[in-house]
């Protein structure tokens, strides 16, 4: 905790009229301007002509990338075996990006989801592309339907996080 006894965001003092600008400047250029600072804010104490003042100044939070564009959509044909009818030839299309930044994309009927898991059962070491009723999480490291087990409908073992295998 400060000296003062209370946390630096609970002061808020205002500059004497006397100290803005040009006098908080001028403090500023002959290195009477002292800084206290912490992880988000830091105080400064103006010494000027006999007076102090302190300003307390918050950091603002760092902007953040966009997220990269969506992959266009995809269509599983063949491969699937029994669910065969219900996800073969069904348009797929990706509608966000999982905790691994890897795309996940849903059918039309928002009843099936594509998406890749770096371990489907949270112990599993293989990754692989997964056609589940499930909606994966986006926050989940692995395990992403969050079930323990790996159950799905169809797989594809690959390291590939970028795009299912076309």
């Amino acid at each position: 905790a400060p000296p003062w006894g209370e946390q630096p965001s609970r002061h808020r003092l205002k500059l004497p009229a006397s100290m803005q600008k040009s006098k908080a400047s001028t403090a500023v250029a002959t290195g009477r301007l002292h800084l206290l600072s912490s992880f988000f804010a830091f105080l400064a104490v103006l010494s000027t002509g006999g007076s102090t003042a302190a300003l307390l100044v918050k950091f603002l939070p760092r902007a953040t990338a966009p997220p990269p564009p969506l992959p266009p959509p995809l269509m599983i044909t063949g491969g699937c075996a029994s669910w065969s009818s219900a996800l073969d030839n069904v348009e797929y299309v990706a509608v966000g990006f999982t905790f691994s930044g890897a795309p996940y994309f849903r059918d039309a009927s928002s009843s099936h989801y594509i998406y890749w898991d770096p371990s489907c059962s949270g112990t599993d070491s293989t990754a692989r592309w997964i056609v589940d009723s499930d909606v994966p999480s986006t926050t989940a490291s692995s395990d992403l339907d969050g079930d323990g087990a790996c159950t799905y409908y169809a797989r594809f073992k690959s390291n590939d996080s970028s795009s299912p295998p076309l």
